[in-house]
């Protein structure tokens, strides 16, 4: 009798593919079967013993194959393993300051102190891991601090352009390779701290970001930075009239967009 080979994915890819599938993502754990019991090599790496059915946990992108070998007849199988891509989904626009307080709070998050006096726009993203076809639950995912660039009025100022301070803690992916901890990208400022008429003015953060396998695996960056955008437009002035700081504040996160007039 010929040897069978045939593998199943711990987990389901987010758009319902098969588990059988021979395409997986970084993470991803797969059970492969032999008709019998019989000798295995990755890559013509062998490991132990001789076993009906063998676990591999692939931790790096490529393609592997996978060999099962039992009285002189083999069977293989190619795996392509793939690494993960970020994409944003907007899914809200809290106000300011009152729904990014309750954002704030509800992530458990501390409110600055100025917050409360605060003008500006906000919204609320979820991260997702691509492509959908594969799983990677087993991941985890963090952005990183950078400074701003690309400053212009108020925020070319010494200090006024705020540095991302990103949170340090991992946050999990759940079973539709989202991060289970939406994210707020947010642009604002309290206007009494400006002379009036306020300038245009902008700044941009290129936000490095990092994935690892959940609670010890080695970090690795994301390829792309995520850009995120902060700009702010005066409202024009009528003839005769006083400066005031109404304008509007433009966020641009990760292809997404929120606007707010203050």
């Amino acid at each position: 009798m010929s040897l069978t080979l045939r593998s199943e994915t711990f987990n389901t890819a987010p758009n319902g593919g098969s588990n059988s599938r021979t395409t997986v993502g970084i993470g991803e754990a797969v059970t492969f079967t032999a008709g019998r019991p019989a000798q295995w090599t990755i890559d013509r790496d062998p490991r132990r013993g001789t076993h009906h059915e063998y676990v591999e946990q692939f931790t790096r992108p490529g393609e592997y194959v996978v060999r099962a070998e039992a009285g002189g007849e083999w069977a293989e199988l190619t795996v392509t393993v793939i690494a993960p891509t970020l994409r944003y989904e907007k899914v809200s626009e809290p106000s300011v300051p009152t729904g990014v307080a309750a954002w704030l709070t509800r992530n458990g998050r501390p409110i600055p102190a100025e917050l409360p006096s605060s003008v500006g726009v906000a919204m609320e993203l979820r991260l997702v891991l691509d492509p959908l076809t594969v799983s990677f639950l087993a991941l985890e995912v963090r952005e990183l601090d950078c400074q701003a660039e690309a400053t212009s009025g108020v925020y070319a100022r010494p200090g006024l352009a705020p540095r991302h301070d990103a949170t340090p803690d991992w946050t999990p992916v759940g079973n539709n390779n989202a991060l289970t901890f939406t994210d707020l990208a947010a642009g604002c400022w309290v206007p009494g701290r400006f002379g009036w008429p306020i300038p245009p003015s902008s700044y941009r953060w290129r936000i490095p970001a990092e994935y690892r396998l959940a609670g010890s695996g080695r970090p690795v960056r994301f390829t792309a930075r995520t850009t995120q955008e902060v700009e702010f437009v005066p409202a024009p002035t009528p003839a005769g009239a006083l400066p005031t700081s109404h304008g509007t504040f433009t966020v641009r996160k990760g292809g997404r967009v929120a606007v707010a007039r203050v």
